[in-house]
């Protein structure tokens, strides 16, 4: 039987988790978490600034080509490739904003931009302009539709930040579901996620960073068929 997992990014993150999903065997069940909405963004702004700093896929999608003139500090194998394509100078490929801060150089500082969204986890260094190029909005409600796949029982949810991770508490409580997904293996993005979640669920998978989702959630569900076998 196919191994059902929720996922919970945005509408086109979770499209790209289901083409990849999909030929693998399990089955994907959408409840989107988050929704990211771009702002008006005069990109005339990066002129002044040497150094821009990027911490989601995207922020990268919304950097204008460039002819190998700025550099870019980012999260994210996927963010860095995205901005080698459009001709940035890629400086470093940080697995975390967190990591990315430690690594930038105080020399930059009052050359560099961050593009972030309206709800940031980790505050860049003083010195550092920040602009919002795009927003966000956690889901506060749940249709009839996304509370009966919840009551139907999931064996995955991968959840990729603190954020989603609380709304995601708030929405069960509030609803009464608790119960029919307690057991479902958590695959949590950090440590962070990994405590909020401790007094609600059984079996949580932590990871280091983002790229290690999927990985984490294929070893994890190949050891427990071997275990199975053996049984």
């Amino acid at each position: 039987m196919a191994k059902k997992i929720l996922l919970t990014r945005s509408e086109e993150d979770n499209n790209y988790l289901r083409h990849i999903l999909v030929p693998k065997g399990y089955t994907c069940l959408d409840l989107s978490l988050i929704e990211h909405v771009n702002l008006p963004f005069n990109i005339t702004v990066l002129e002044d600034f040497t150094d821009i700093i990027v911490t989601s896929k995207r922020a990268a999608h919304l950097l204008p080509v460039d002819e190998g003139t700025k550099n870019v500090w980012v999260v994210g194998a996927t963010s860095a490739e995205i901005a080698r394509q459009k001709g940035y100078n890629v400086q470093y490929v940080a697995y975390s904003a967190t990591e990315l801060t430690d690594k930038l150089p105080h020399n930059i500082y009052n050359h560099a931009i961050y593009l972030s969204s309206n709800m940031i986890s980790t505050r860049m260094p003083h010195g550092i302009k920040m602009i919002n190029v795009y927003k966000v909005r956690y889901k506060d409600n749940l249709s009839e539709r996304e509370i009966q796949i919840l009551k139907s029982g999931v064996d995955y949810i991968p959840l990729y930040s603190e954020n989603c991770a609380k709304t995601l508490i708030k929405l069960i409580l509030v609803n009464d579901l608790l119960k029919y997904i307690e057991n479902s293996v958590i695959i949590a993005i950090s440590s962070k996620v990994e405590k909020l979640l401790m007094d609600y669920f059984r079996q949580i998978v932590t990871c280091d960073y983002a790229d290690q989702i999927l990985e984490k959630l294929e070893n994890y569900d190949l050891n427990r068929k071997q275990q199975k076998e053996k049984v």
